[in-house]
């Protein structure tokens, strides 16, 4: 759920930079949600074994960390947030198709099966 929230707000983030490119200074907060969201992508990547997508991830962090941002042309950075744009998109379907393995997901699977 946590995964889907974030997801959902970096694409919001994303969608209003594209728009709004204008904005300078509000580079710093839209960076650090993207770098969130993708930390958060990342975990949920490694989670159900999907070490590519992590490694995506995990660049993408590192692309917009807020903390030592990367200095890029605008045109580049335009592409790059429209890039990541996608991204988080298709990750949103990738990882919205698979089963929750929790305690309780595990405990409901497993609560019709017969253990002889």
């Amino acid at each position: 759920m946590l995964t889907r929230i974030m997801t959902l707000a970096c694409i919001t983030a994303l969608l209003i930079a594209v728009s709004w490119h204008s904005f300078p200074e509000y580079r710093v907060p839209f960076s650090l949600v993207i770098w969130a969201g993708a930390i958060v992508v990342s975990v949920q990547a490694v989670r159900t074994a999907r070490f590519s997508w992590m490694l995506v991830f995990l660049g993408i962090a590192g692309v917009f960390n807020p903390i030592m941002p990367v200095a890029l042309s605008r045109g580049v950075f335009y592409a790059l947030e429209l890039a990541t744009l996608g991204l988080f998109a298709v990750s949103l379907a990738v990882f919205s198709r698979e089963p929750n393995l929790s305690g309780a997901g595990l405990a409901a699977r497993d609560a019709g099966r017969n253990r002889f």
